[in-house]
C-alpha cells in the first residue's frame, strides 16, 4: 500500500526568481503612475496660474527606491519652475 502524506508543516516553495521579479517591476510600475499622476495635477494647478504647487511623495521601499530619486530631482526642479515664476511676477509688480 502506497501512503500519501500531506505538506502541512513543511515551508512553502519560495517564488520562482521570474515571479520575485515581476512582482518587483509591478510595484515599480504602480509607484512610478502614482507618483506621475500627482505630478501631472501639480502641473495643471501650475498651468492655470496657481503656484501653491507641493509635490509630495510616497515612502519608497528597497524596490522602489530609484524610482523614488528620480521623482525627487523632478520636483526639486518643479520647485525652481514655481520659484522663477513668482520672481518674475513680483518684479512685474514692481515695475
Amino acid at each position: 500500500m502506497i501512503q500519501v502524506f500531506k505538506r502541512q508543516g513543511f515551508p512553502k516553495k519560495k517564488p520562482s526568481v521570474s515571479r520575485v521579479e515581476e512582482r518587483r517591476m509591478i510595484k515599480i510600475s504602480n509607484y512610478q503612475q502614482n507618483e506621475t499622476q500627482k505630478l501631472v495635477t501639480e502641473l495643471t494647478k501650475l498651468s492655470q496660474g496657481n503656484t501653491d504647487v507641493v509635490i509630495e511623495l510616497a515612502p519608497c521601499d528597497a524596490n522602489t527606491q530609484t524610482t523614488y530619486e528620480t521623482f525627487l530631482l523632478i520636483g526639486a526642479s518643479v520647485s525652481q519652475c514655481v520659484a522663477s515664476i513668482k520672481a518674475l511676477g513680483r518684479s512685474m509688480q514692481k515695475s
